[in-house]
């Protein structure tokens, strides 16, 4: 990667230069043709920690390795593809035309769908995404989640890009933005839901770029999905997801820990029906769920914050 785009990458995608949507009178001989997705690599995963702003151009090349290995270690999808998949079945609704059944491969060169050779569709909806979370200036403890999406329609015939538009979406930063562990939980559960919520309002804001539709108000700033009883807990037994579901109702100060075993335990307040037992929540979730399970176990959530695997 040249050191340019990886500067870009890190400080977000520049302002659009104005988006310009399909020629009505050339969307009005479409109909009946095929338009077609495209689907190139999934771009580098930016994960940009206090720790790596630390060490300049070698943190930063260090935030795009860690950010690749995160990814493949929770199974996090580009969504960029689905994106990719929408705009082509918007625009085969609106202009009557035939969505292709498949995306043409590309690799991840600028130019690659203009030089696409004989495509399946007569026009090629072509979009390159990116992707990262970095953390809040001066509050390193939390982070945002940032998409952004580069959409062309290419007339396959001509060679020619007949519209274009961009996008850049981002989690709010005021509204309870999560931790590193937090959002990489559960197989980074809510990175997901962000990045599905992300690139679901960049849809919305391209596909009324590209067709030149009058423009809705859509939100491309979006609250960071809380913490929710879907989410799993490693290692519970469909009963101890139940006594989550039920801890998540329990006043603050609350504590929750499992074992390997799928026991787990629910307290909450700082005054036990058992004088014996520590009157702080954590100490005693942790002691009743190693005295019931007679092995060790984990806090996996303290009040509102999930500290399981932290570090």
């Amino acid at each position: 990667m040249k050191p340019f785009t990886l500067l870009a990458l890190l400080l977000g995608a520049s302002q659009s230069a104005g988006a310009t949507a399909l020629d009505p009178q050339f969307a009005a001989t479409l109909g009946g043709q095929t338009v077609q997705p495209t689907q190139r690599p999934a771009p580098r995963f930016t994960a940009f920690s206090a720790g790596n702003a630390l060490f300049g151009v070698f943190g930063a090349l260090s935030s795009v390795s860690s950010g690749d290995k995160l990814v493949a270690d929770n199974q996090i999808d580009d969504p960029t593809p689905r994106l990719s998949r929408t705009l082509a079945q918007r625009l085969a609704t609106s202009y009557g035309m035939l969505a292709a059944p498949q995306a043409l491969a590309l690799d991840d060169s600028d130019n690659a769908a203009l030089a696409a050779p004989a495509p399946d569709g007569r026009l090629l909806v072509d979009v390159q995404g990116s992707w990262k979370f970095a953390y809040l200036g001066l509050d390193t403890s939390h982070y945002q989640v940032e998409y952004g999406a580069r959409a062309k329609l290419i007339d396959s015939a001509t060679k020619k890009v007949v519209a274009n538009a961009n996008c850049q979406a981002q989690s709010d930063r005021k509204l309870q933005p999560p931790t590193y562990d937090e959002m990489l939980a559960n197989q980074a559960a809510r990175l997901k839901r962000a990045l599905a919520a992300l690139s679901e309002a960049c849809g919305e804001q391209l596909s009324h770029e590209l067709l030149g539709q009058p423009a809705l108000p859509v939100a491309l700033t979006l609250p960071f999905a809380p913490l929710t009883v879907d989410d799993p807990v490693p290692n519970l037994s469909p009963k101890g997801q139940e006594r989550f579901r039920l801890f998540l109702q329990k006043p603050l100060p609350r504590a929750f820990a499992i074992s390997d075993n799928g026991y787990s335990v629910s307290v909450a307040g700082t005054r036990p029906e058992n004088p014996a037992l520590p009157s702080d929540p954590r100490a005693r979730a942790l002691q009743l769920c190693q005295d019931y399970a007679h092995r060790a176990c984990q806090l996996y959530m303290v009040d509102d914050k999930i500290v399981y695997g932290s570090h």
